[in-house]
């Protein structure tokens, strides 16, 4: 049993060190301190104004607010603000550094893997391809993108991932604990982000469909079932209260930026379903996973179809009823999936059930250790070639980092000190343009106010009507032609070549 105990710990400590060893692979250490930019500026920058609100405007936790000011007072709310409070509260110690977000959704990242790899042991009673699961993930360039930045998205991933392992735990031991660790990480990753209920939802999906199937029902299977609705139900029902909270409170502050609803595939003609298809193939195809893993997925679904009944019950169930949640997701948010490659995120526990279901068949199919060995060995390469493929996207991706959104950032961070010299006050409300950000340049200043996406629009008609919301100074950033609008309605207090500042 020691011999055990310790040979599992230092595959334990072997997969942390190779975690480890990815951060520097990835180049994790050069984005470190970088500044929210390139892919969804504008969503990285919702996120910190929430926890920059929280720290500069007071932490009270069910008040969330946002710089931009078209709800009352910024106020709005999307998802459960735990993870954005716990920052704030870590920015008193540190001082407002963002990398902290970044760091906090990283951890919970990595601990989803290391249960990953624990889930596919527990399954598969082979380290080698407990190994090869975690790994072969992280040849998608949206998943390591998203897994060092600050979209809540990938923490409410690997939440969610921790809440699987638990969950087979629970059912190889029927012991209460794991259960609840299990509703637990399912909990905290659907308050995150509602649509990772399809996970809890697939989990008694298929353990109902296991105490159905078993023909002597005694009263133990009956109180394990009933135990897992009662705890599930409870915490569907603080999803549900959390999510009343934010219907009402967003109707309250007249806040209607976030997606709180579906956006299903069947609203679109014909044509449009079309055009979208073809976005999502041609912009994102290859930033969900390298080719060859595609091919290698594709290859384990095949087998999958042609051996099913190989696959012990408990990981047919999960299979299919994540494939269902999967479908059903993608239907719901089809049109989603056009512009946002973080939707793609919750697919990430289905295609670890394809995986599993693989090399389960294959161990079956192939007991001895040559047949074992080749898929390892291509595995192996298929994973080499998906990580090497994943930093090189990753590097392209910030390497374009200052693009059309987000070019406000970079020019007001070089401009920080002049317009810190300038002293506006911090209640005062500002307005900025042209910003093509939500929240990104009045985030960057620390300021409420109002964004004005294009030159076109800054007019004095728009310019005194904000005038009269309690608009106090104008950041005017890169434009020239607006100047002399500007000119007859406020008085300059600097300017140079990038931006002028206007008191109104």
């Amino acid at each position: 049993m020691k011999g055990l105990l310790s040979k599992s710990k230092s595959y334990d400590v072997g997969f942390i060190c190779l975690l480890i060893a990815l951060f520097y692979f990835f180049n994790f250490q050069n984005y470190f301190f970088l500044h929210p930019q390139g892919v969804h500026f504008i969503r990285q920058t919702d996120s910190l104004s929430f926890v920059s609100n929280y720290y500069n405007n007071g932490f009270h936790f069910f008040t969330p607010s946002l710089y931009n000011l078209a709800s009352i007072n910024g106020n709005g709310v999307c998802e459960f603000p735990i993870l954005y409070y716990l920052a704030s509260v870590l920015y008193i110690i540190f001082g407002e550094k963002e990398f902290i977000l970044k760091l906090i959704h990283l951890l919970i990242f990595f601990i989803g893997l290391f249960h990953v790899y624990k889930l596919s042991y527990l399954v598969l009673k082979d380290y080698m391809y407990s190994y090869l699961v975690p790994f072969f993930i992280l040849a998608s360039t949206s998943l390591v993108y998203y897994s060092f930045n600050f979209l809540p998205d990938i923490a409410a991933l690997g939440f969610a991932l921790s809440g699987w392992y638990f969950g087979f735990k629970f059912k190889e031991n029927k012991v209460t604990r794991p259960l609840i660790f299990s509703i637990f990480f399912f909990l905290i990753s659907s308050l995150l982000k509602v649509t990772y209920l399809i996970n809890p939802f697939a989990f008694l999906g298929m353990s109902l469909i296991e105490f159905l199937l078993v023909k002597k029902q005694d009263t133990n299977s009956r109180k394990i079932i009933l135990k897992q609705f009662y705890y599930f139900g409870i915490s569907f029902l603080v999803v549900m209260v959390w999510n009343v909270f934010v219907f009402f409170y967003n109707i309250k502050n007249q806040s209607t930026y976030f997606t709180t609803s579906i956006l299903p595939i069947w609203d679109l003609t014909i044509q449009e379903r079309s055009i979208y298809w073809n976005d999502i193939l041609s912009e994102w195809y290859k930033k969900y996973l390298a080719e060859t893993s595609f091919h290698a997925l594709l290859l384990g679904l095949i087998f999958i179809g042609i051996f099913f009944k190989k696959i012990p019950i408990n990981l047919k169930l999960a299979l299919l009823f994540s494939a269902f949640g999967t479908i059903s997701y993608f239907l719901l948010f089809f049109q989603q999936f056009r512009f946002h490659d973080y939707y793609y995120l919750l697919f990430f526990p289905f295609i670890i059930f394809i995986l599993l279901s693989f090399f389960q068949i294959w161990k079956q199919l192939f007991p001895n250790n040559l047949g074992q060995n080749i898929l390892k060995f291509v595995f192996l390469v298929i994973i080499a070639s998906g990580l090497n493929y994943s930093r090189i996207k990753l590097e392209e991706r910030y390497y374009k980092g200052n693009d059309l959104n987000s070019k406000i950032g970079f020019q007001i961070l070089k401009n920080k000190q002049f317009i810190d010299d300038v002293k506006i006050p911090k209640d005062s409300k500002v307005l900025i343009g042209p910003d093509l950000s939500v929240n990104g340049g009045l985030y960057f200043i620390k300021r409420k106010g109002w964004p004005i996406n294009n030159a076109d629009e800054i007019t004095k008609e728009k310019i005194n009507f904000f005038k009269s919301q309690g608009a106090d100074y104008f950041i005017l950033v890169n434009d020239s032609k607006s100047q002399k609008i500007l000119d007859d309605l406020g008085r300059k207090l600097f300017k140079n070549r990038d931006l002028s500042i206007y008191k109104l």
